[in-house]
């Protein structure tokens, strides 16, 4: 993401933190890890960090970018390709 990010500054990200063997959805192990990470490389001052913790789901919109209904984009991308309900 990172390197992406040098070859594409405009860019926005997102992702879904899966969940280990025999754990819930809601705000995975791993989901937290990320947001860590994603926070330490991401700065607020440059993104605007979304999480939904019942799905484990991240979105890292770029403030320099516009968006327009990005949020609602992104919902139907996900709801779609990871069957969210």
């Amino acid at each position: 993401m990172v390197d992406l990010r040098k070859e594409e500054p405009g860019c926005s990200f997102a992702f879904i933190a899966t969940s280990l063997v025999k754990e819930g959805e809601n705000n995975t192990k791993r989901l937290k890890v990320y947001r860590k990470i994603m926070e330490t490389l991401f700065s607020p001052t440059n993104y605007i960090h979304y999480i939904y913790e019942p799905k484990s789901a991240y979105l890292l919109l770029n403030r320099h970018t516009q968006h327009g209904d990005i949020l609602k984009k992104a919902e139907k991308m996900f709801n779609k390709v990871f069957d969210l309900k």
